[in-house]
């Protein structure tokens, strides 16, 4: 039968094979398959005569337009003041393509862009917007908000591109920038064991400002300026970088924009060496926390409020761990126990000074830990803890061992633990190591001054315009 309504590629195969009741292809459109299953369900023997009379009062319009004299871009655009807003994947599809000759439509869309749909699978309705503002902002060195994406695309990036000379070569890139993107988002599709991992503990710390440079990181590796070991190495920089500044407490509202220029201020000749140094050079508001910052802070601050406490103790508990523990499974546990009337029992492990003792150290990392006996050891004593069934002592958790060991649980104990935690962490989240010193520029240091002073007075907020995702701290 012939076929009336156009759709996209894998839209039409699947509506094509509903039509027909043929088997479904294999990457078959699951919009159009939940809308078939929609219909069915709905429609009945009861109601199929009032749906067929309706359909027959639908209209069809044809619009002819004049070629060289309509512009049908501009007509497009016009259908997004009324009803539902096209999507931003329509719009800059259809800016693209439309301007060009049938045969170059063709084209371009069956070797670039259903390729780049393809790749996409189920989430390109929703992720390509979100992947066209990252790649702008990595293009422009500055922030796109997702509401501009069209107009930032259509009247800076691809001005004067859509010819039919240069539009083979925009489409192009983003279909391989697009690729890039959907690895980061969607790690299982990486071929690469270890950059597949590292992208998904950065997914898991819950931070998607970072994909702008990422972006530029992935094209500096498909055009050979570093290895894909070597691409690793920067996203476990990354990680390190964001959790540092977490744990040290540092503002967020800067991290946007540190990412969106990150790529565009690389200029020396071995990338990931200049990467290394340009986390390490960058000023104090951006600055990466060296070790006796983060330790500082990884021992006094209040852990257990932690945006990224699970994060935090999953990677404790799985350092040189060759078997992965789900700590989804267990409880966060207070050695010293919250309550705020604690026993003569608590106070006497505690020592003469047992309220400045809890007051200070009872969510810090040295007083956590992790059990699936959290009821059972509740307020007990220290030494019941231990030796009761599932306690410390009988424990499989690794963060327990030091715990056990311990005779008396108080500050000295508290401290000691946490200053091993503090090593544990430094090694998995390592500062980046350069050969020579990095100078920090004095146009950055007055930058960076401005803004540590703005911040430090209140006066400098994140950007409530900014729709990009946040490191909670």
């Amino acid at each position: 039968m012939s076929q009336r309504l156009l759709l996209t590629k894998r839209d039409k195969e699947t509506l094509i094979a509903v039509v027909n009741t043929n088997p479904l292809p294999e990457h078959s459109s699951e919009r159009v398959r939940e809308n078939f299953e929609f219909f069915q369900k709905k429609v009945t023997a009861d109601n199929v005569a009032d749906l067929w009379n309706g359909i027959n009062k639908l209209m069809v319009v044809g619009v002819s337009l004049e070629a060289g004299v309509d512009n049908p871009q501009l007509i497009f655009e016009s259908l997004n003041s009324t009803g539902r807003p096209l999507d931003q994947a329509d719009l800059i599809r259809n800016y693209v393509l439309m301007g060009q000759v049938p045969s170059v439509q063709t084209e371009l869309y069956d070797k670039h862009w259903y390729p780049m749909e393809s790749a996409f699978g189920e989430a390109y309705s929703t992720m390509f917007g979100e992947f066209m503002r990252d790649f702008l902002t990595m293009k422009a060195g500055d922030l796109v908000s997702i509401w501009t994406v069209y107009q930032h695309f259509k009247n800076n990036y691809a001005a004067g591109r859509v010819g039919a000379e240069q539009v083979e070569g925009l489409v192009e890139e983003l279909y391989h920038h697009a690729t890039y993107y959907v690895r980061l988002r969607q790690p299982e599709k990486e071929e690469h064991a270890g950059l597949r991992a590292a992208l998904e503990r950065l997914i898991s710390l819950g931070i998607g400002v970072a994909y702008p440079y990422l972006l530029s990181a992935y094209a500096a590796s498909a055009a050979g300026l570093v290895s894909k070991d070597g691409l690793v190495e920067i996203v476990e920089i990354i990680e390190a970088y964001l959790m540092r500044r977490a744990v040290c407490g540092l503002p967020t509202n800067t991290l946007n924009s540190t990412f969106a220029s990150f790529g565009n201020q690389l200029k020396g000749s071995d990338y990931l060496t200049d990467v290394k140094a340009h986390f390490l050079g960058m000023g104090w508001a951006r600055r990466f926390p060296n070790d006796m910052e983060f330790r500082q802070q990884f021992i006094a601050r209040d852990a257990y409020h932690f945006g990224k406490r699970h994060f935090l103790l999953s990677n404790l508990e799985n350092y040189k761990r060759k078997e992965f523990v789900n700590i989804g499974d267990y409880t966060i546990e207070h050695i010293m126990p919250q309550n705020e009337n604690i026993s003569e029992a608590w106070q006497t492990e505690l020592g003469q000074e047992w309220e400045a003792v809890h007051q200070k150290y009872l969510h810090t990392i040295g007083n956590l830990t992790l059990t699936g006996y959290n009821s059972e050891m509740s307020d007990r004593p220290f030494a019941e803890k231990k030796m009761l069934e599932g306690g410390f002592i009988d424990s499989p958790i690794k963060l327990n061992k030091s715990v056990a060991a311990e005779p008396v649980w108080n500050e000295t104990a508290i401290l000691k633990r946490a200053d091993m935690l503090a090593d544990w962490a430094i090694a998995i989240w390592p500062a980046p190591q350069v050969a020579e010193p990095v100078a920090v520029t004095e146009e950055e240091v007055d930058e960076e001054a401005e803004e540590a002073a703005l911040v430090e007075a209140g006066l400098l907020e994140p950007d409530p315009s900014d729709e990009q995702e946040q490191l909670a701290i």
